[in-house]
């Protein structure tokens, strides 16, 4: 026998009412979510381009002088720069804008009129913000915001870019981001078409045990040198004239006392030591080929091998002579230099640190060997390795992406408290 049902007519009907709101209340609530997470991913991409670009900008030879003047026309197209960026970044459709102010605009903060100075806040608020500074740290370090009136030291310190970058039309809605120079360099990785621009010639600097004191270092060497030659960035040569970086003299090969005006340049043997493959590595710099038996890397403390006596002129072309054009080639091109702290008895060498320079000329001498002038410069690099890098030479490339191998920027974005930090790297 069927039983009757216990549903009342009209019971489904009233049913599909609540459920369908509910339903569609669920619904909205997930796109919603969906689409604030994709604006968040916008404004954190949007803001980290945007740090970085600023960053490039501070890639400068002036940060080497601390001269203001100098370095005001630098921290200006930083500022530019990371608000170009960003305005060609969308969130929801709309270009992020930032509030970009020049040194000369902070001096004047008050002295305009009120109605002014009430629509500057509003437009403040409702845009993001672009404050140079000194990053103590790569990761977890103290952000310093940069004064105008600030010292001249404190003006060579300024080696980040903070960004607070607001979601158009919300702006409650932001997230911060720091991109930093990260000078923190322990060593280098070639990979793919990119080679390490590192120099197959070492500088002295000292060393702590007492030997080979008689050798004049690079620092001595660079406070003693005359200022005759002023890098022109935009023609990409040097000129006549001043600008506040010495250039100091390098003898390759030859080892004179401290008396000379010459610093002492150590030619390195690096990967079998062939004077074809070493004139590569001057007008190039380091492959992964070169570097191959050591498991691809450079690093500090390796041991640095210097030309046997049966082969003392490791630069030699094939009229017997120094390779001039290998070394004129390079000339005004920023590159890295190695530095060791001495020689043993065996001919051998530590790599104790990377100093950045720039080639002004090179001369043959008499009695064979080189005199490079070289000009302290700032070099950055993507095949750098930085100190807050995991240290695994069996790690290849050092990239997940190689699609991004074009920048030279940290492949990994790293959270640090509230704000995001991204690294240019530094290689002398």
């Amino acid at each position: 026998m069927l039983r009757p049902s216990a549903r009342r007519p009209g019971q489904s009907g009233l049913f599909a009412l609540i459920a369908i709101p509910v339903l569609l209340g669920v619904l909205l609530l997930l796109v919603f979510l969906f689409r604030t997470r994709d604006s968040l991913i916008e404004l954190r991409n949007g803001g980290v381009a945007a740090a970085l670009a600023g960053t490039d900008e501070l890639v400068d030879d002036a940060r080497l002088t601390a001269d203001p003047d100098r370095l005001r026309p630098v921290f200006a197209r930083a500022r530019r720069s990371a608000a170009d960026v960003a305005r060609r970044n969308f969130v929801d459709g709309c270009p992020l804008e930032l509030c970009v102010e020049d040194d000369d605009d902070n001096k004047k903060k008050g002295r305009g009129k009120p109605d002014r100075d009430d629509r500057d806040r509003d437009r403040k608020r409702d845009c993001g913000e672009v404050v140079l500074g000194h990053l103590d740290k790569a990761l977890g370090g103290h952000f310093e915001p940069f004064r105008p009136d600030s010292p001249k030291p404190a003006w060579g310190r300024v080696n980040a870019v903070e960004m607070t970058v607001r979601q158009p039309g919300k702006p409650g809605v932001f997230t911060k981001v720091v991109g930093v120079l990260d000078d923190a360099v322990v060593g280098f990785r070639p990979w793919d078409d990119k080679p390490a621009p590192v120099m197959p010639v070492a500088l002295f600097d000292g060393r702590n045990d007492g030997r080979d004191d008689d050798l004049p270092t690079w620092r001595q060497a660079v406070k003693r040198a005359d200022d005759d030659w002023a890098f022109d960035r935009e023609r990409g040569r040097f000129v006549k004239g001043h600008d506040g970086i010495p250039e100091v003299r390098v003898r390759v090969g030859r080892l004179k006392d401290k008396h000379a005006p010459e610093a002492c340049g150590l030619p390195l043997v690096i990967g079998g030591g062939q004077p074809r493959r070493a004139l590569e590595q001057v007008m190039i710099g380091l492959t992964e080929r070169c570097l191959a038996a050591d498991d691809g890397e450079f690093r500090l403390g390796d041991d640095l091998t210097r030309p046997q006596p049966a082969n003392p002129d490791l630069f030699a072309d094939d009229d017997g002579g120094p390779a001039e054009a290998a070394f004129r080639s390079a000339i005004g091109k920023p590159r890295v230099w190695p530095v060791f702290g001495g020689i043993d008895d065996h001919g051998r060498a530590t790599l104790t640190g990377f100093t950045g320079a720039r080639v002004v000329s090179v001369e043959r001498e008499k009695g064979g060997g080189l005199l490079l002038v070289l000009q302290p410069a700032v070099v950055a690099s993507p095949t750098a390795i930085t100190f807050t890098e995991p240290s695994d030479r069996r790690e290849k490339h050092g990239k997940d992406d190689k699609d991004d191998k074009d920048d030279k920027h940290d492949k990994h974005d790293r959270p640090t408290g509230d704000r995001t930090v991204v690294k240019v790297r530094l290689a002398g």
